[in-house]
C-alpha cells in the first residue's frame, strides 16, 4: 500500500542556494514525522528540490516510519527523485536504516555510492529518479534508475537492533543531502510503498512527480487571519509565519481544493495534512470532513501540539471519495471542513 508521500513545493523557496551558505534556518518545511540534521544548511530551491549545502558537514533528512510501515514488513520500496549538487569525493551512504532514537545514524546504509557503480551521478545537475525496494527477509535492495536495474554497493545486514526495530515497526530512513567527503544531493518526489495488498501499490511505481494542493477559497465566521486574508494564510509557503485563528464556537472552516499540476495528468494519489497549534492547555483534535460532490471520506481527526506542529497526517487518499481513481476535475471539486477542537 502506499504509505507516505513527501514533496517540498509548498515551502519557501531559495532561489540560489549555494554550498557553505545558511539557507533555511527552520525545521518546519512541512511533515510531523521528519527530524532534520543540520537544518539550517537545507533549503528548497527554485525547482521544489530540498538539498544539503554543506562545505563540510553532514546534512540528512530521516522519516519516522513508526505508525506508516506495520511492524514485521516484508518488502518496501522507496522512490525519490535526486539531483547532484556537487560531485562527491569518495563512496558514501546515501540512503539508510535508523531508530527513532538516532535518526541520522548512517552506519545501517542500504546501498553506498560511488563513481564506478554510479554513473548516472556525478555531473552536476543531473536528475534521476531512484526506486530502491528493501527486502526484509533476505535483507538485500534491488534498485533501478528512471525505470532500469542497476547496480550499486550493499551495506552490510542490519545489526540486532535494527531487526528488531524493524519487528516492532520503530525505525526511520535517513537520505543524505550532504556529507564530509563532498557528496551533496536534492531531493524531491518521495514516496513510500509496503507489499500489503490493498490499494494495488505493492512495489514500484514508475517515476513520480507531486505537486502542491491548495485552497481557492476559504470561509468561517469568526475565523481570524494575522494578516492578510483567510487565502492569504492558508497558502503561505511553510515555514509559515501568519496564523488564522479560529473561534470558541467551533464555527467549522471550509475550503475548496485546486493544484498546479497540468492538466491531463494522472493522479496517482492525494495526500493531506494540517499545519498549526492548539492554543488550550494540551494538544488539539480537529474534525476533518472532505467531499468531492454529494461523496465523502470517512471524517478524519489530525492531532496539533501547544507548539508549531508541521505536517500533521490528515489522510492519503489513493481514491477519490466516490470510489474511483481521482483527475484534476475531481480534486477541484473537493471541499475540506475543519471543525476546531472536536474529537472523534
Amino acid at each position: 500500500m502506499l504509505r507516505a508521500m513527501y514533496g517540498f513545493d509548498h515551502c519557501v523557496r531559495t532561489p540560489a542556494p549555494a554550498v557553505g551558505a545558511v539557507n533555511n534556518p527552520s525545521v518546519g518545511f512541512g511533515y510531523a514525522n521528519a527530524t532534520l540534521l543540520n537544518p539550517t544548511l537545507m533549503a528548497v530551491d527554485s525547482n521544489g528540490f530540498l538539498g544539503g549545502y554543506s562545505s563540510a558537514q553532514n546534512v540528512n533528512l530521516a522519516f519516522d516510519m513508526t505508525g506508516l510501515i506495520p511492524p514485521n514488513p516484508t518488502k518496501v520500496t522507496f522512490g525519490w527523485r535526486v539531483k547532484t549538487l556537487q560531485v562527491y569525493g569518495a563512496a558514501h551512504a546515501m540512503i539508510s536504516f535508523s531508530v527513532p532514537g538516532t535518526p541520522n545514524d548512517t552506519t545501517a546504509y542500504i546501498i553506498q555510492m560511488a563513481a564506478a557503480n554510479a554513473p548516472w551521478l556525478p555531473t552536476v545537475g543531473n536528475e534521476v529518479y531512484v526506486e530502491l525496494t528493501y527486502d526484509f527477509v533476505t535483507f538485500t535492495p534491488t534498485l533501478t534508475v528512471n525505470g532500469v536495474p542497476v547496480t550499486a554497493t550493499i551495506g552490510s545486514a542490519p545489526n540486532t537492533a535494527q531487526k528488531a526495530a524493524f519487528v516492532s515497526g520503530a525505525w526511520t530512513i535517513n537520505f543524505t543531502l550532504a556529507n564530509t567527503v563532498n557528496a551533496r544531493y536534492a531531493y524531491r518526489d518521495i514516496y513510500i510503498v509496503d507489499a500489503v495488498a490493498g490499494d494495488g501499490m505493492v512495489g514500484p511505481l514508475g517515476p513520480q512527480k507531486l505537486f502542491p494542493i491548495t485552497l481557492d477559497a476559504a470561509a468561517g465566521a469568526g475565523w481570524t487571519p494575522s494578516s492578510g486574508t483567510l487565502l492569504d494564510v492558508l497558502n503561505a509557503a511553510l515555514p509559515a509565519n501568519p496564523t488564522a485563528t479560529s473561534p470558541s464556537d467551533k464555527t467549522p472552516l471550509v475550503t475548496s481544493l485546486k493544484t498546479s499540476a497540468p492538466e491531463g495528468s494522472r493522479v496517482t494519489a492525494v495526500s493531506l495534512s494540517l499545519s498549526g497549534t492548539s492554543s488550550g492547555d494540551g494538544a488539539s483534535t480537529s474534525k476533518v470532513e472532505i467531499t468531492q460532490n454529494s461523496q465523502s471520506f470517512s471524517p478524519k481527526f489530525p492531532v496539533v501540539a501547544k507548539t508549531t506542529t508541521y505536517g500533521a497526517p490528515i489522510g492519503i487518499f489513493p481514491k477519490a471519495p466516490d470510489g474511483t481513481s481521482w483527475d484534476l476535475a475531481k480534486i477541484d471539486a473537493t471541499t475540506l471542513k475543519l471543525t476546531p477542537d472536536t474529537a472523534a
